[in-house]
């Protein structure tokens, strides 16, 4: 028999006319309802599916079965990933989690990446996800979905915490800055950075990751050295090439005694920032501190080893499909969950006491 049935896709009745047994026969062997179909019979089907290569349409039999064994990841497709949002370490670390989770569940990962949130209802009807998960959107972009979307979901950083309509995994970010300045100021540091990615900080944003954390290093700050300046903030660019100038600029600022250590909201950047410095010949602890955050794998390559804060990002991967599943099959109320982070300690920051 041929496999391919000269290029076409092949089909259930193609199966039954060469077997000589009906199409609802060869049906009921695909989804395993043979209990009324001699056992000769089924070994010719599966033996025939085999030869043939047929592969069935899940699409249309989630469609017909009300059941759908696709979960949708959703990625903002914002420029600071440009054409290379799978080479972020959080992305491809937690994309990879969440897919080997799913799969152990029995379901299957669409990767979708978008940047307008409110084409997502749209395509998780045509595909007919089972659940969705968000990562990278910004929080009110969520605002957009809660009366729209047909199905449970899950954000991933962001989204309003305690929400009755969608499910959110997040960090304590604001004890994670509150833990970095404490830290810098043990150190002898009283004039500190911040690299974030986000032009908006905002104190009353307690969803926004870049604002929980600058304000935990504003607080700590304030408590233990009232007189010191408030934290300068360098918001980057969206392009590697373009960022070049608020590195250039953080050296000039440390120069000019501005600052004595920084703490980047992504180990990306404190990553960009530290090989910028070594290029310009600066000494490192000694003319800049610098913190980061995820502890990635290029955390220990970079010289110096980079100090950050370590996030379990496996298991946050399998606690967010946990969550997502039991309101796709269980219908419970959406879930919160507020991870711990743990400063790891290397040998970029300096200590000046």
């Amino acid at each position: 028999m041929s496999d391919n049935q000269g290029g076409k896709r092949v089909r259930i009745r193609d199966i039954a006319e060469a077997l000589g047994v009906s199409t609802a026969t060869v049906s009921n062997v695909i989804h395993n309802k043979t209990a009324k179909i001699s056992a000769a019979t089924v070994e010719r089907v599966q033996k025939a599916l085999d030869e043939f290569g047929y592969a069935p349409n899940m699409a249309a039999i989630s469609l017909a079965q009300k059941y759908s064994p696709v979960v949708g990841v959703v990625v903002s497709a914002t420029q600071r990933y440009s054409k290379a949002m799978l080479t972020d370490p959080f992305i491809s670390h937690m994309l990879d989690s969440i897919s080997t989770e799913l799969e152990h569940h029995g379901y299957t990962l669409m990767l979708c990446r978008e940047s307008d949130i409110r084409n997502i209802p749209r395509k998780a009807h045509m595909w007919n996800w089972a659940g969705a998960i968000f990562m990278s959107f910004p929080q009110n972009a969520y605002a957009e979905l809660t009366d729209r979307m047909p199905i449970p979901f899950v954000a991933i950083d962001g989204g309003q915490f305690d929400s009755p309509h969608y499910a959110t995994s997040g960090l304590d970010n604001r004890t994670a800055g509150q833990q970095a300045g404490e830290y810098l100021f043990r150190c002898g540091h009283t004039r500190i950075g911040f690299i974030s990615d986000s032009s908006r900080l905002s104190e009353s944003a307690r969803s926004s990751v870049p604002s929980m954390r600058y304000y935990g290093l504003v607080d700590a700050l304030r408590a233990a050295a009232p007189d010191a300046p408030t934290p300068c903030a360098y918001t980057l660019p969206a392009t590697p090439e373009e960022r070049i100038e608020t590195y250039a600029q953080i050296y000039r600022d440390s120069l000019d005694g501005k600052i004595s250590a920084i703490f980047s909201v992504a180990d990306i950047f404190a990553i960009e920032l530290i090989n910028y410095l070594n290029d310009q010949g600066v000494k490192l602890p000694e003319a800049l501190s610098i913190i980061g955050f995820d502890d990635t794998e290029l955390a220990t390559i970079v010289r110096p080893q980079l100090t950050t804060f370590r996030q379990d990002l496996t298991a946050r991967g399998t606690n967010v499909v946990k969550m997502l599943l039991s309101m796709v099959e269980s219908n419970e109320t959406p879930g919160h969950i507020i991870d711990e982070v743990r400063m790891i300690h290397r040998s970029s920051v300096s200590n000046l006491r």
